[in-house]
């Protein structure tokens, strides 16, 4: 019993660390150098998830590609849901722990 315990503590423990060293972006856009976007987020992503679609852009134009990390995503100009949210709760969507 006593070993279970600790073993479901440790797995929690575990858990719950990998969270904590995982990095989150809140944009990510990758330029390819002939037809400009290859691939772009308009939530919050992963960094490794952002190096990865940068790895495969690098492989498909031999290292031309760049990306853009944690840019301003112009809210105001696609969903008029989303810019009113921005505007109402402004604190709240540019923290940077969010």
């Amino acid at each position: 019993m006593l070993a279970r315990a600790l073993l479901t503590c440790s797995l929690i423990f575990l858990s719950l660390s990998s969270f904590a060293v995982e990095q989150f972006l809140n944009y990510c856009k990758i330029y390819n150098p002939k037809k400009g976007i290859e691939y772009e987020t308009h939530t919050k992503t992963t960094l490794d998830f952002c190096k990865y679609y940068l790895e495969i852009c690098n492989k498909k134009y031999d290292n031309k590609c760049i990306a853009k990390m944690n840019g301003y995503q112009g809210l105001y100009n696609t969903n008029n849901g989303l810019a009113t949210m921005h505007v109402l709760y402004n604190d709240d969507f540019d923290k940077p722990n969010n």
